[in-house]
């Protein structure tokens, strides 16, 4: 049987002082995610590109609702596979292929939606820690290097 993927994009948000939003997952989220296992988890704004959709507009609106910023810029960072898998009517479960970008917001309060619990800014390398349970070693690595 094929092993089928949605695409999903994520935005790395800096504060300018060198450090990553990053968002603790809800109860919620998590059980509609096959994979979450046990622990805390946490992850950067983000979600799949639907039908129709272009990746720049779906990192727009995914950043807007789970954070309340609005999306200024934005540049490629990296592709990954996500160590998750996601529930399908269809196909029992499906892959997700992350495309992640480098994004500036325009100022304003994090407001965060039902997905997420609580934000942090990380440094890179502790970020790169919180993200084991969801990324690749290699993107945790990529992500550890990170500056702005």
């Amino acid at each position: 049987m094929e092993d089928l993927s949605n695409l999903g994009v994520k935005a790395i948000i800096s504060n300018g002082k060198g450090q990553i939003l990053v968002l603790k997952v809800s109860q919620k989220a998590i059980e509609n995610v096959k994979g979450y296992t046990g622990g805390v988890k946490y992850d950067i704004p983000g979600g799949r590109v639907e039908r129709g959709d272009t990746i720049g507009s779906t990192l727009a609106k995914e950043v807007m609702e789970e954070t309340g910023y609005t999306v200024v810029n934005s540049s490629y960072f990296a592709t990954v596979f996500s160590q998750i898998r996601l529930k399908n009517e269809i196909a029992g479960d499906v892959g997700l292929i992350l495309a992640i970008y480098k994004t500036e917001v325009a100022d304003g309060e994090i407001k965060l939606n039902y997905e997420h619990d609580s934000f942090e800014w990380m440094s890179p390398l502790d970020a790169s820690k919180a993200f084991g349970d969801k990324y690749s070693v290699e993107f945790c690595e990529k992500i550890s290097q990170l500056t702005f």
